[in-house]
């Protein structure tokens, strides 16, 4: 009986449409889908559950201070390993990954803004919550 069977001929003479990555989001809470513009102009907090979206620690620094500025402290600040410390890799190793993953040259930012025209210390560490 052929109404049972399945036509695998699919749509045709319609295009797919590429979509580049990055556009979109899911929030891994509640499962909704956003916009990543919607998100960033609501600082990457989920619209329906309050969940908060892991950001770059340069994005936060951006969300915080006024205009963003920051008057970074200790910039060639970078760590050492006086313990000689040993694992199953080397710990300058796992240094220098670590570096050129996220660019910077310590795992913290530091420095001095402004909130609300109230001068702050800064110090925003780029693991935990925020992204390399």
């Amino acid at each position: 009986m052929a109404w049972f069977r399945k036509d695998k001929s699919g749509l045709t003479g319609v295009e797919k449409k590429e979509i580049p990555d990055g556009l979109w989001s899911k929030c891994p809470e509640c499962g909704e889908i956003f916009y990543n513009k919607q998100l960033d102009a609501n600082f990457w907090v989920c619209i329906s559950c309050r969940f908060h979206f892991r950001i770059p620690s340069r994005r936060y620094i951006n969300i915080i201070l006024d205009d963003g500025k920051l008057e970074e402290y200790d910039v060639n600040l970078k760590s050492d390993d006086p313990l000689r410390f040993k694992d199953s890799q080397k710990y300058p190793e796992r240094i220098k990954a670590a570096q050129e993953k996220s660019g910077l040259k310590d795992a913290v930012i530091t420095g001095i803004g402004s909130i609300d025209a109230i001068e702050a210390l800064s110090s925003v560490p780029l693991t935990g919550i925020f992204r390399w």
